[in-house]
């Protein structure tokens, strides 16, 4: 892929023993940490249109985030990532990141390896072949 290619992912938190509540101020505290950081252009992920009745138009994924992301900007996002994960010490997290035809990585941010991290930036960055799987990056 070209470093100025751009990846639509979407960034899912586990917490256990979370409430839908933690997990969704979690989720609104890291779409605000990715803002800051300015590595990518990143939204909370909707799950369909909102219920009848209700104000809001469309209804949140509770605890997904949608970034669209520069390939070289990439390791940095997963860089962030696992340093914010490190830091939520009331519920520990567990981060998965997917692209849309479905090649993801899941990974615990207390113990993640540099060699982890490059391995995943790796598959996120890997081209998509005529199958639909990852082809040569």
């Amino acid at each position: 892929m070209e470093p100025d290619e751009r990846l639509t992912l979407t960034i899912g938190l586990r917490m256990e023993s979370a409430e839908a509540e933690d997990l969704d101020r979690s989720a609104r505290r890291l779409l605000s940490e990715i803002d800051d950081s300015r590595l990518a252009e990143a939204r909370l992920e909707t799950a369909g249109p909102a219920p009848e009745g209700t104000r809001s138009g469309v209804l949140a994924a509770v605890g997904k985030v949608a970034a669209e992301v520069a390939v070289a900007a990439v390791p940095g996002l997963i860089e962030l990532l696992a340093g914010w994960g490190k830091s939520q010490t009331r519920h520990p997290v567990k981060i998965s990141i997917s692209r849309a035809d479905g090649v993801a990585v899941e990974f615990d941010p207390a113990d993640i390896s540099l060699d982890e991290m490059d391995a995943f930036v790796g598959k996120l960055m890997a081209r998509v072949g005529e199958d639909g799987g990852p082809g040569p990056a």
